[in-house]
């Protein structure tokens, strides 16, 4: 079961969209609203109410009227909580006269709307969306999100999850055609470092969006690359952002994901960026996303719960007082915090529900309060002790598509799973259905209150009230390993890949329902990188191959290339064919080199060089050793260099062969 949020269709200008436009700005003018020499209310409204490109026929008048309010609100100037108020006040009464409008009526009807007309004007709607999409929190709910990520660690913690940061970097650098040359925008740039990615596909300038002090890190990082002048830093929170960014961008970028997808109200922003900033035909990094969720059976877990909530409210006799009657409230909180662990597939006992949420048409205004409504089946005569969910998000570029999963079926990363627990267990047997929601509210604390229903053989449960930012993670036990940093130095650090949860000896019901879209999109890379390589024989390294559980990557190494082709080579041997060329393998190192021959369309044959993966790390870092790399005024350490992941390294070789 799939259900798709934002699947609206852009705002058009028709004939209808022209005629209700028409509409606004007449009733706008009727009304005769009252201004000051602060704020012309009047004007303010009849401009946003008459811009035909705010009304979006399939969406409906409601998240028109949403979107029109918005245009108000932002454009009006700050003029105080009281003038805001009457700004609202105004608002109000030119709605509920456009929705007695006849020609207002008329037009949406002819759109497919009249049902939504016949009821009466859903006034705090518009006008609670339109603000909602403007604010991010209260002003300490600011202070104390963006201070969690105004230190380093936080952000080296997130950069070390190598499946979320190659994914990016895979996502950025093999859509090329995306961003070289182009003016990027980075939301929630966070160190920067997907704004680097987009100057290292080529990216004529990025805005790094970022509200936290580590605006000040983005700057300094950014300056000792040498990219200073193609990175634009605007430290704001992005809804309040102005002129600070005086130009549409071709493409937005982001990693504003929390766990559970939505917990930091971070996709929001994203949306409000893309209203503003992108252009029509622009591009969004990520533009999907699915959220997952399915029941499970975890009675270690539900036991353990309990006994950390009663251990001690159950003393009758602590220093001659009886705790024992906050039992309840002592259960009620520790269940309350959501597990912000990662799980076994086999504790899954029914196909997971999907919802897919589309960023490049969803609304802000749908953000506010959503469902997640399901009907599971059981496959398994259990207890079920509430929901599991995780997420995976779609990085469509021109070139190819990259997927970031966090699901119990891939490797784990620093988001984990989210699970959602019932104060008491559900029972069900085998084939029976079982119904309930996840509803979700956005609060003033940046993040989203859940309440979980779940009903199944005439039993209803509810759980509500759970914070997605109250995070319960004691009971993550995380792999470590070792990571020079230095020719001297070495780190313990978080090893995700090598981290994962035992199987609990039950039978494991559910596949990954997204597996075919990961495969998929494996196959689209490895074409994007082949066509890559093909466009660029100049400079023809980027591409993988693997050979006989040896991973070999193409290199741009013309000179030991026909060393190995020559005498020195000590004659070649055929080890296969690839993409309609010959490879061959030189007989005095057949496990470090192949040859690839092929004919191209200029005349004579194209000879290419693959080089083993590890000898390929060796080889790179004696490169940039001994030659200089662009925007750097010396070469780098050999300190420097074993600090580097293979990532870096090969980004600061590629940029060093471009220039050559």
């Amino acid at each position: 079961m799939t259900a798709v949020k934002g699947e609206g269709a852009p705002p058009c200008t028709t004939k209808a969209a022209e005629a209700v436009a028409a509409a606004g700005k007449r009733v706008v003018e009727a009304c005769e609203l009252k201004s000051d020499e602060k704020q012309d209310v009047s004007k303010i409204l009849s401009v946003a109410l008459g811009d035909a490109s705010l009304v979006n026929l399939k969406a409906g008048p409601t998240a028109s009227l949403v979107a029109a309010c918005r245009k108000a609100v932002e454009t009006a100037p700050p003029a105080g909580v009281e003038r805001e108020r009457k700004l609202d006040y105004a608002a109000c009464e030119v709605l509920q006269a456009l929705w007695a409008d006849s020609e207002f009526c008329e037009a949406w009807r002819a759109a497919g709307h009249a049902e939504e007309l016949s009821s009466r004007c859903p006034l705090s709607d518009i006008v609670g969306g339109a603000r909602f999409a403007l604010g991010y929190g209260d002003a300490a709910a600011q202070r104390m999100y963006f201070s969690n990520f105004s230190r380093l660690s936080t952000h080296a913690g997130m950069m070390a999850d190598d499946t979320r940061t190659k994914a990016y970097h895979r996502a950025i650098l093999n859509n090329r055609s995306d961003f070289e040359g182009k003016v990027v925008m980075d939301v929630g740039s966070g160190s920067g470092v997907l704004a680097f990615f987009a100057v290292q596909a080529g990216a004529a300038k990025v805005y790094c969006i970022e509200a936290s002090p580590m605006a000040k890190v983005i700057r300094q990082l950014a300056d000792a690359n040498g990219w200073g002048e193609r990175v634009v830093v605007v430290n704001k929170v992005l809804q309040e952002i102005r002129n600070e960014v005086p130009e549409k961008v071709d493409c937005i970028i982001s990693e504003t994901l929390g766990n559970c997808l939505f917990a930091e109200r971070g996709i929001e922003t994203v949306i409000v960026a893309r209203e503003k900033f992108l252009k029509p035909d622009g591009k969004l990094f990520p533009c999907k996303a699915t959220f997952a969720a399915a029941p499970f059976s975890d009675d270690a877990r539900f036991k353990g719960r309990n006994s950390e909530a009663l251990y001690f409210w159950t003393n009758t006799n602590f220093y001659g007082i009886n705790m024992s009657t906050m039992q309840d409230a002592a259960r009620e909180e520790v269940f309350r915090r959501p597990c912000g662990e990662n799980f076994h597939p086999d504790q899954l006992k029914a196909q997971p529900v999907l919802q897919d949420w589309d960023l490049r048409t969803l609304r802000s205004e749908e953000l506010a309060n959503f469902k997640l409504e399901f009907n599971f089946q059981s496959q398994e005569t259990c207890v079920l002790h509430g929901v599991a969910t995780w997420f995976e998000v779609y990085f469509e570029g021109t070139d190819c598509t990259v997927m970031l999963s966090t699901s119990p079926w891939d490797t784990l990363t620093h988001w984990w799973q989210t699970r959602l627990m019932l104060l008491e267990p559900l029972a069900v047997n085998t084939g029976q259905m079982i119904a309930g929601m996840l509803d979700f509210a956005a609060t003033e604390q940046n993040t989203y209150d859940v309440r979980l229903v779940m009903e199944a053989n005439g039993t209803k449960l509810e759980h509500a009230g759970m914070s997605l930012l109250d995070l319960d993670i004691n009971h993550r036990h995380v792999q470590h390993k070792q990571q020079a940093i230095s020719s001297t130095r070495v780190l313990q650090v978080p090893d995700y890949e090598g981290t994962k949860p035992a199987p609990t000896g039950g039978k494991e019901y559910v596949a990954d329902p997204c597996r075919q879209q990961k495969i998929d999109a494996t196959q689209s890379e490895a074409k994007a990188l082949n066509q890559f390589a093909r466009k660029n024989r100049e400079r023809p390294f980027g591409s993988q191959l693997k050979v006989n559980d040896q991973t070999y990557l193409l290199v741009d190494e013309q000179e030991l290339c026909q060393q190995l082709v020559g005498s020195k080579g000590g004659g070649l041997s055929v080890v296969g064919h690839f993409d309609g060329t010959m490879l061959f393998a030189p007989q005095s190192n057949p496990n470090q080199f192949m040859i690839q021959y092929s004919t191209g369309k200029t005349p004579g044959m194209q000879v290419d060089l693959w080089m083993e993966k590890s000898m390929c790390t060796h080889h790179i870092q004696q490169a940039l050793l001994q030659r200089p790399t662009p925007g750097r005024s010396q070469l780098f350490t050999p300190a420097e260099v074993g600090a580097m992941s293979f990532e870096q390294l090969w980004a600061q070789y590629e940029q060093q062969k471009g220039s050559s």
